[in-house]
């Protein structure tokens, strides 16, 4: 029986299945960030996406302040695709945000 809090929250959104791609997320408690979690985590949903969903694209959003997060998706495979400039209010300021994403290899 599992008796631990959860430590990750993830999700799909806009699943377009004409175009075969997918927005994810991922959200980590404080106390589980920094214990490369977030990387785990973040590349089993790549392999779910390709493998399972036969999708060819995953793509995803970042605030750039977000270091631990973009270490984490680089480390999967993602790349910036684009920046929305001062996009987010975050902790009194605003900051832009990344426009990742990866595609599966042929």
């Amino acid at each position: 029986m599992w008796t631990a809090p959860p430590s990750a929250v993830f999700r799909f959104s806009t699943f377009d299945e004409l175009a075969r791609h997918t927005e994810v997320g991922i959200a980590l408690v404080p106390e589980a960030r920094g214990q490369d979690i977030g990387s785990a985590a973040i590349s089993q949903i790549v392999e779910f996406s390709f493998v399972r969903c036969n999708l060819r694209r995953v793509h995803l959003q970042v605030i750039e302040s977000n270091l631990g997060a973009l270490r984490a998706y680089e480390k999967a495979g993602f790349v910036v695709e684009g920046r929305q400039r001062q996009h987010a209010w975050v902790r009194g300021k605003y900051e832009d945000i990344f426009i990742m994403g990866t595609l599966r290899s042929a």
